[in-house]
């Protein structure tokens, strides 16, 4: 469950629940990015609400992945993510997951997917019309759906590098600038998620069209840069596509 809807005193994996802590302070703007902006473990602790060694674990995996950085004595601060690093990450991303999902359909006997129906059924709930709708929240979503299914697949490592890119997208989208381009283009990554798992419940081997469709999807938004209140689409050519901002 996400941040906003469960306390993370409450989550069994206490280091999980400070790194989501750490993530949600940058994605509310309670954490600003950058060097010049660190933040020591008692202020983490406080605010997070879990002891220091979790905060201090946390940031030890945060490290790892490329998304903190620490100077001992003065704190941790998050790294600034740009639309680049989301980029190199969602053709990773692509590299793994296909195969992982083509792996997972011709698995015999089928594993349990009773996780992944669940993430499947909470990204609906996020995205429903009338819903409340949260970009961190569908973000959030469409990560725990595309982790799980990549883990099934028998690609642990690979699930665990598509946390870490769902973690840079919650904070790169928080930003109002960003949050409107996948606001008003989320459909798409729904709709294909969608497929994924319908073709994957029925050993469909279409799965990976719909995977192709998911990730072009992404590259599509990802392309997507604000420009004097438009959004600027840069295509293959290097000439730019200008919509209204939605």
């Amino acid at each position: 469950m996400p941040y906003d809807s469960q306390k993370l005193a409450d989550w069994p994996d206490k280091v999980e629940a400070a790194i989501e802590g750490i993530v949600e302070l940058v994605v509310a703007g309670t954490l600003e990015m950058g060097p010049d902006n660190p933040a020591t473990e008692p202020w983490l602790s406080d605010s997070v609400g879990l002891e220091r060694t979790y905060i201090r674990r946390a940031l030890a995996v945060l490290s790892r992945d490329n998304i903190v950085g620490q100077i001992p004595g003065e704190g941790a601060w998050v790294w600034p993510v740009h639309v680049a690093d989301l980029q190199r990450m969602t053709k990773l991303r692509h590299r793994i997951e296909i195969p992982a999902a083509c792996s997972l359909v011709s698995r015999d006997p089928m594993p349990d997917l009773s996780v992944l129906d669940a993430w499947s059924e909470y990204l609906i709930q996020v995205t429903k019309s009338g819903a409340s709708f949260s970009v961190n929240s569908l973000i959030y979503a469409d990560t725990g759906f595309h982790s799980a299914l990549t883990a099934a697949g028998g690609y642990a490592l690979g699930s665990k590098a598509i946390e870490t890119w769902g973690r840079r997208a919650r904070m790169y989208f928080s930003r109002p600038e960003h949050h409107e381009i996948l606001a008003g283009g989320y459909s798409g990554i729904v709709a294909a998620t969608e497929k994924i798992f319908e073709c994957i419940s029925e050993r469909d081997a279409g799965v990976s069209e719909f995977s192709e469709w998911y990730f072009e999807e992404w590259r599509r938004l990802l392309a997507i840069t604000p420009a004097n209140g438009t959004l600027s689409i840069e295509v293959d050519d290097g000439s730019p596509i200008f919509e209204p901002a939605r």
